[in-house]
């Protein structure tokens, strides 16, 4: 449980790196090209790249460094999210749409969930420890 709960609070740090960097905004809020028009799933694909390569201000995605147009990022070494250490898996679903930041709901549809208008991250395998939630954890 406490292993969790610390897994996810230091992962925060990047999302709020991510959008200090990039104009208020966090990774899978806009496409890899930098365009707004967002689904749940090139939400997911953006947060991603968006995480473990380089981009620009405006979340355009680059696998090589340059200071004018590929300067921040990446976030996460290694080229993938980290484990999730209940499912064993790396997968990420994102919601475009959530802006409560109270809402916090896993439907065990992927290992993650991230509300990309809120920043909140959670444990999406829909199970539980000791009976919490591993939402909440």
């Amino acid at each position: 449980m406490t292993g969790n709960r610390h897994h996810v609070e230091s992962d925060k740090h990047f999302f709020e790196l991510y959008y200090v960097q990039h104009n208020q905004t966090y990774p899978g809020e806009h496409k890899t090209n930098g365009q707004t028009d967002i689904t749940d799933i090139t939400a997911a694909l953006a947060f991603v790249r968006q995480l473990t390569e380089y981009t620009d201000i405006n979340g355009n995605v680059s696998t090589k460094y340059n200071p004018v147009t590929a300067r921040y990022g990446p976030y996460i070494k290694g080229g993938q999210l980290p484990i999730n250490p209940f499912d064993e898996s790396r997968t990420v679903t994102c919601d475009v749409t959530n802006t409560d930041l109270t809402v916090k709901a896993s439907d065990g549809s992927s290992s993650w969930k991230f509300y990309v208008k809120t920043g909140i991250l959670l444990a999406n395998d829909d199970g539980t420890t000791n009976g919490m939630p591993h939402a909440d954890l």
